[in-house]
This record gives C-alpha cells, structure tokens and sequence, in this order.
C-alpha cells in the first residue's frame, strides 16, 4: 500500500549521513504526497527511511496549526542502493528529482557519485546558467562554456573550476582563438583549470 498521510519525510540512515548534508534523522527532509511502504529492502544497501508527521492530515487533532513536523520515526525504506547484475541502482519512494529545490537535486547528485562510487568525466563548479560541452576533434578535445543568459539579466561571470578526465594525460590547455597557454593542473588523466572567461562564450584546446 501507501502512507495515508499527504506530508512525509525522509531521513537518512547512518551510512548515508553526509549525502543529506544538515538533514538527519531528526530534521528529515520533507516532501509533499504519499510514499510506497515497501515491506522488505532484500540485500539492498538502505540509505533512508519515511518518517511519518506526529498525525494524519485528515485528523481532527494537529500536532501543530501551521506545520505538519516529523515525528513518528518508521524502518519503511525511503531510499536503496543496489548492485544488480554488471550494474548499479538506487531506488527511491519519492521523486527526489521532481522538486524545484537546491537540497533535493544537490542530493540526486550525491547519490550519484557517492553512493553509487560514480566518478564523473566532467564537473565543474560553474553557476547553474553556464553550460560546459566537450568534443572530440581528431586527437584533441575542445571544451565550450556558455553562459545561458538573457540580456536583463545578463553579467560578467566570475572565476569557476573546471575538471576533465580524459583518456590519457594531457600536454597543454590552449585559449582560442589566440592560442594562449593557459596554466593548468595534470595529475594522471585528469585536467584541472580555472575559466577566468568574463565573455558569454569560451573555448578551450585540450592537446594530448
């Protein structure tokens, strides 16, 4: 079946404490809607649980008249992670990517990298309206920013870092189109930079 209650949260278990960042078993993340009560995890890794409000929203009582606070603790798994033939799945009771929000969708990311051991070919630590694009051009790389921006907000970009992993280690950074050198950190495959480009548009030459 499902909960019966409209409000429901989610709290991390032990081993996945530093995914959810300042949430925790006793400050769960809420949610909106009802959740699946599983009835078993299997051998899958359990990451979180539903924690129930203190009552249902269709009672006559509250716990409180403005909110409807976390308060009934439940081992109903909210979040797994499991190995599934050459594979790797988390499920998840609620639509963790369905919320407009910065908690919600930082949390699909660590979920990803961390609880699944996924290293990303590319991260950066970009504002969210600049996209970054990587293509092959023969036995190089060629690495675009873009700001996605229209001209009543539009500004100058600030300083972000920019890391690749590549294939094999890389030689040399080149700035176009005036083919500048930029510096740059190697450490094995991966490349790391700093995009001090203040236009709307860059391009970077990775040379092997």
């Amino acid at each position: 079946g499902r909960t019966a209650e409209s409000e429901i949260y989610v709290a991390p278990t032990p081993c996945a404490d530093a995914l959810f960042g300042h949430y925790n078993r006793k400050y769960p993340m809420q949610f909106p809607g009802t959740a699946p009560i599983l009835s078993t995890a299997g051998n899958a890794r359990v990451l979180a649980t539903i924690t129930l409000p203190y009552t249902n929203q269709s009672e006559t009582r509250f716990a409180s008249i403005h909110s409807n606070p976390p308060g009934i603790h439940t081992e109903i798994p909210a979040i797994l992670a499991k190995n599934f033939g050459r594979g790797r799945v988390i499920w998840s009771a609620v639509p963790l990517e369905g919320l407009p929000l910065h908690d919600p969708a930082e949390l699909v990311t660590k979920l990803i990298t961390e609880a699944l051991d996924y290293t990303p070919s590319l991260s950066s630590t970009a504002p969210d309206d600049v996209e970054i694009t990587v293509f092959e051009n023969g036995d190089e790389l060629l690495l675009h920013t873009v700001l996605l921006n229209t001209k009543h907000n539009a500004r100058r970009l600030e300083d972000f870092e920019i890391t690749l992993c590549c294939k094999k280690p890389p030689k040399r950074l080149i700035h176009l189109p005036d083919g500048a050198v930029l510096p740059c950190t190697v450490e094995g495959n991966t490349l790391r930079f700093t995009s001090t480009e203040r236009g709307i548009f860059a391009t970077y030459k990775i040379e092997f």
